[in-house]
């Protein structure tokens, strides 16, 4: 449910992409929580970025499992749960990382 919440420190977002907060976490859970237990880990987000042609070549070195839990991971328990979004200094508090899942999402759950 949250590999892209790091990922949307990688860059920029141009253009706009309508959503929700409520939108992307079930997009970040459909792309990286694998075992449907509503945590995302380091390993889970390894494996999106091993595995997924979705992301460009560059971002799949850019960031590790370890950094974007590391990052975002706002109570320190080493996974990514929906508490960890609704902190006010969460990966997905500000708009142009919302808006980075958001065009994320767009690419990559059309390969799902």
């Amino acid at each position: 449910m949250i590999l892209f919440l790091a990922l949307l420190f990688i860059g920029t977002v141009y253009g706009i992409c309508p959503t929700t907060k409520d939108n992307l976490l079930v997009c970040i859970k459909k792309l990286l929580d694998t075992d449907n237990n509503d945590e995302v880990t380091k390993e889970e987000i390894e494996g999106f970025l091993k595995t997924n042609t979705c992301l460009p070549p560059r971002y799949k070195h850019m960031l590790t499992g370890e950094q974007i839990v590391t990052i975002c991971d706002t109570d320190n328990d080493k996974v990514l749960t929906i508490k960890d979004w609704d902190k006010p200094n969460s990966c997905l508090q500000k708009e142009e990382h919302q808006l980075y899942i958001c065009r994320l999402c767009d690419m990559c759950v059309k390969e799902k």
